[in-house]
């Protein structure tokens, strides 16, 4: 059915306004259409560029989310270098739910925190609402960051991050928890209290996880006490 609607809708993008065609592009995504396997995000990319300052910040979001859940790469279409200069003005102005989704669609797409500021732009916007944030916002974003390239030491963030996700590491369904887990680990975030909760919340449910879920949590355990070590050892080192 969604390949017939896509068949339908391609020729008449044009007449689509902002929201339904941002709304469209999401719910192909949704449906687990892939770029690849028609050109249906390929038309959708090249006719979102025109349009893009017309964008407000939840198109930006549902198209970039689109694109990036679809499997499109940011070598694949100039589309996301696009959506990102169009964000960065804006970024104050977007939810948190919003902020969350495009950080993690411009990751999930490949974009590294070297080659644009759409990332430190991002993290400076977070960090006064921090508190607002959901626990799948407060996943999402640290997933992205940490995918993007970006270390503790390249963004506050992930210490507001931490602090955020200790005393409602409960709340977390067990993919944010994985997500979140990895996500500190990457980043080479020592904070042993952090670690500990994670430890303590994942044997509580063990059993519920994914094997890519306990795939992430081993590596990150394993990960953050390497990192923890070697702080220690510098640490000592130096007295």
């Amino acid at each position: 059915m969604f390949h017939d609607l896509a068949a339908a809708a391609l020729p008449r993008m044009s007449e689509f306004n902002e929201q339904g065609f941002a709304m469209t592009a999401w719910a192909f995504a949704k449906a687990g259409l892939k770029h690849t396997d028609s050109v249906l995000f390929h038309d959708l990319a090249a006719a979102a560029l025109p349009r893009m300052s017309k964008f407000n910040e939840q198109h930006i979001a549902l198209v970039a989310w689109a694109f990036a859940t679809s499997g499109m790469k940011q070598t694949d279409s100039e589309v996301f270098h696009d959506l990102a200069a169009a964000a960065l003005p804006r970024m104050g102005k977007f939810s948190e739910a919003l902020l969350s989704m495009t950080a993690w669609a411009f990751a999930a797409a490949g974009m590294k925190h070297t080659d644009s500021k759409v990332f430190h732009v991002l993290s400076e916007a977070a960090l006064p609402r921090m508190g607002k944030f959901s626990e799948q916002d407060l996943a999402m974003t640290a997933w992205a960051l940490a995918k993007a390239g970006t270390k503790h030491t390249d963004s506050e963030l992930f210490h507001d991050l931490a602090a955020a996700a200790l005393p409602r590491m409960s709340e977390f369904n067990e993919q944010g928890f994985a997500m979140t887990a990895w996500a500190f680990a990457k980043a080479d975030v020592s904070h042993p209290d952090l670690f500990r909760a994670f430890s303590k919340s994942a044997l509580q449910r063990i059993n519920k996880f994914s094997l890519q879920g306990l795939s992430n949590l081993a590596w990150a355990f394993v990960h953050a006490h390497s990192i923890y070590q070697l702080k220690t050892q510098i640490s000592c080192s130096r007295r």
